[in-house]
């Protein structure tokens, strides 16, 4: 009897709980009115691991956000505080403080409708954290992670493959890899972003079919013959893509004109709209054009505080010092975001003078992976944490039976790490985790024992 006074109190209790805050989010929508993004067809969105069809809608109602019916962000004080917890929170705010959160969030929904127009992706988690990714992560890194968690591996290397992204910081990577699931739209954006990327349309593709050569993936053996293709400025082997991305930078303004404020940056602008971007971008262009570093330095400091939509400027601190190269600025809605003083004026000169055609890079790329093959080399990709590429090493196939020797020996794994670069001749520290992946990943297959056997023959 006493349970059930108690299990219908608490039922009580907790329904009514759920009561006031369902009505006090209702009175601050109703008070701050709700903003209806426009809906969008690109990006992609992940919810606890789930693919999230779209098109996507940001809104903003009363004092939260929602991407389609999902509430991404609960009512804060800021959005990178914690979440409030329930409706008394807000009501203990004064109304002039409710003012700048409604601001702070209309602000925030405009940077995610933004990026999702610019076909980021978002890993939410119903916890509270996310992980914002590039559009080259999107296409070209999370394909790789979605065969890694669909595949035998063991759990550990599944999440360590989640790992190199650095995401287990900010969601939780196990419920990820639980619940993950795609849907046939998903590759079929992923596919046409790829090609996108890549300017498969525009560069066309080149492809050669190979029959000699001995390619380890990660420790994996790759049945030949292989397939050498380049899409677009993209380069894959087997279908997988194994060259860095040939990125062209988008269309630098020339800064032979100085410049002026649009009027349509006001004090309602974000610091990421479009026309704020682009201002600041010819800025940097005119200064850089006409000023020293430090005058540009400078100058730009000036240009920050003088945008309607910033209420502050201030260098950024690094190690109790300030940094003359970073701004802090504050906007009028009360967002912190960290921005660039300095133009990258090496980095730009280098590429002046190099003035490489991006396709003839990629044909250079294309050639040489060829030549390695048809020379019947052994080719060892590897995987190097925290870089958006694959590498590869080339070796003599004369030292394939031993090290194969090595690996399949009764030695403990660092004798074979160590042994193993003793016979490649290679110490390097990327050949430590080039090799560290070759032993852990080791495989091999039936082809690989014949064309083993037929090796040997040919040498005798």
């Amino acid at each position: 009897m006493h349970f059930l006074v108690y299990h219908r109190t608490l039922t009580l209790f907790v329904l009514t709980g759920l009561c006031n805050w369902a009505f006090a989010e209702q009175l601050y929508i109703e008070k701050y009115g709700a903003t209806e993004g426009t809906p969008t067809n690109s990006g992609f969105v992940f919810w606890d691991g789930k693919y999230v069809p779209a098109p996507y809608q940001v809104s903003r109602r009363g004092l939260a956000i929602y991407i389609n019916d999902l509430r991404i962000v609960k009512p804060t004080r800021h959005p990178q505080s914690p979440p409030l917890t329930d409706g008394n929170d807000l009501s203990r705010l004064s109304d002039e403080s409710r003012d700048k959160l409604c601001r702070q969030l209309e602000a925030t929904r405009g940077i995610y409708e933004k990026y999702l127009g610019r076909n980021y992706g978002y890993i939410f988690d119903s916890s509270g954290g996310h992980v914002r990714m590039l559009p080259y992560t999107v296409a070209y890194s999370l394909p790789e992670v979605i065969k890694y968690i669909h595949s035998d591996r063991a759990r550990e290397e599944q999440l360590r493959a989640i790992k190199r992204y650095k995401w287990h910081f900010y969601i939780n990577i196990d419920k990820f890899a639980d619940s993950f699931e795609v849907s046939p739209q998903f590759w079929q954006k992923v596919n046409e972003l790829s090609r996108k990327l890549l300017l498969v349309e525009e560069y066309g593709t080149d492809v050669q079919v190979i029959d000699k050569g001995f390619v380890f993936y990660e420790g994996k053996y790759w049945d030949c013959p292989y397939t050498v293709e380049r899409r677009g400025l993209g380069l894959f082997l087997n279908d997988k893509l194994i060259a860095p991305m040939y990125i062209r930078p988008w269309a630098e303004p020339n800064g032979a004109v100085d410049p002026e404020m649009p009027a349509e940056i006001t004090d309602e602008s974000s610091i990421y709209d479009e026309a704020v971007e682009t201002y600041i971008r010819e800025k940097h262009a005119y200064l850089r054009e006409h000023k020293t570093e430090d005058e540009e330095k400078k100058a730009m400091f000036d240009v920050y505080r003088s945008l309607p939509c910033v209420a502050e400027v201030e260098l950024h601190e690094y190690h109790s010092q300030p940094d003359p190269d970073i701004a802090q600025v504050t906007t009028t809605s009360g967002l912190k975001v960290l921005m660039s003083l300095a133009s990258r004026r090496k980095y730009r000169a280098q590429q002046e003078r190099r003035k490489f055609d991006e396709k003839d890079a990629a044909d250079a790329t294309f050639e040489r992976l060829v030549k390695v093959l048809e020379e019947n080399k052994i080719v060892l990709f590897y995987e190097t944490p925290g870089e958006k590429r694959t590498n590869y090493r080339r070796f003599d196939t004369k030292k394939l039976p031993e090290i194969l020797d090595a690996v399949e020996s009764d030695m403990t794994f660092d004798d074979k790490r160590s042994y193993v670069s003793q016979i490649l001749n290679d110490q390097s520290d990327t050949s430590e985790e080039m090799v560290r992946q070759f032993i852990s990943g080791f495989s091999v297959s039936a082809q690989l024992e014949q064309r083993l056997i037929q090796l040997m023959g040919n040498k005798k």
